[in-house]
């Protein structure tokens, strides 16, 4: 589907967002999921240290630009990052 709007999902731990997120993706709708989740699979896959009980600071820095590269992967040159 070609829409040029973006929607920021948010609720609580457990409300359903990412089962949201995986529903609207069944349905043909571009999502991307929440970079902090990325960033602490990937810290854990390879015994890395970015980790917010670890290193709060470096976690905060690392979860934005996950978002960036996710959201540029995904929509390209259509996305602006401000």
């Amino acid at each position: 589907m070609d829409n040029p709007n973006f929607y920021v999902i948010t609720g609580a731990s457990g409300a359903g967002k990412s089962t949201l997120l995986a529903a609207l993706g069944d349905l043909g709708y571009s999502a991307v999921p929440e970079a902090a989740r990325a960033v602490v699979r990937e810290q854990l896959e390879c015994n890395g240290r970015i980790l917010p009980s670890v290193d709060r600071a470096a976690f905060m820095q690392q979860s934005p630009s996950v978002m960036s590269q996710k959201l540029i992967a995904l929509f390209g040159s259509r996305c602006t990052l401000h």
